[in-house]
């Protein structure tokens, strides 16, 4: 399938319904749409996440030559919430570096980051609750579960602070949690998102399962099993 390259700039705003500005995103037109979508969405419900992409577009007013670069596509590496974000660096003749970090900060230009909406959709989605006029996870989702909104909440945020401020994994995730954090505050969640790591855990099935285990306000665990490119396959609530 043929790619195309959509700059959301000042222009394009009005055909992506103001999900945000000044974002290159690289992929098919349906995905791009679906991308596009969900931001739009969670700009309407959230708060938080609008007022951070309020900022992105502050900061590139203010920084004309900034635009940040997104790759969105379904079943591509990495899987959107772990600790494993898949960077590509590329210097001003635009070839890929994969060496030294000091020499690729030193001629950065873009930093391209790529989101799996297959892995994106596998987060439950908040919906309006009629009755209370407020926003839940659905029915059957444990209420501290990590939402869709939290999740792109959380991988805006880690983005921006690579582009802003050069990428250091350890400090970008910490701002993109703080991030996350809020979001779960805002709706109400019990708990904060802390700790993640890559493990293997044994379900009841007896059934050995690898993946990324989340810790969620020291009392409750969400775990991620993946597969090969680190794809979702599944998110447990409290396995162990």
């Amino acid at each position: 399938m043929k790619r195309q390259i959509i700059a959301i700039a000042a222009g394009i705003l009005l055909i992506s319904g103001n999900a945000f500005a000044h974002f290159a995103v690289e992929g098919s037109l349906s995905d791009i749409e679906s991308f596009i979508q969900e931001i739009k969405q969670v700009r309407q419900k959230s708060k938080v996440f609008d007022a951070l992409i309020s900022r992105i577009n502050k900061f590139q007013r203010e920084n004309k030559n900034f635009t940040m670069a997104i790759k969105v596509g379904r079943k591509i590496p990495p899987m959107i919430a772990g600790g494993d974000t898949q960077i590509i660096w590329l210097n001003k003749e635009n070839s890929a570096l994969n060496t030294n970090l000091g020499f690729i900060e030193m001629h950065l230009t873009k930093l391209e980051y790529a989101i799996d909406l297959d892995d994106v959709e596998k987060f439950p989605s908040l919906e309006l609750d009629n009755l209370t006029g407020k926003y839940k996870l659905p029915d059957g989702v444990p209420e501290w579960a990590i939402s869709r909104e939290a999740i792109l909440a959380h991988e805006i945020a880690e983005l921006f602070d690579a582009y802003k401020n050069s990428y250091d994994y350890r400090k970008n995730h910490a701002v993109a949690v703080d991030i996350e954090n809020e979001v779960r505050k805002e709706f109400g969640q019990p708990g904060i998102r802390g700790d993640s790591e890559d493990t293997t855990i044994r379900m009841e099935s007896g059934r050995v399962a690898t993946g990324t285990r989340i810790d969620i306000g020291q009392q409750h665990t969400v775990f991620i099993e993946t597969l090969g490119n680190r794809d979702i396959v599944k998110i447990y609530y409290d396995p162990e």
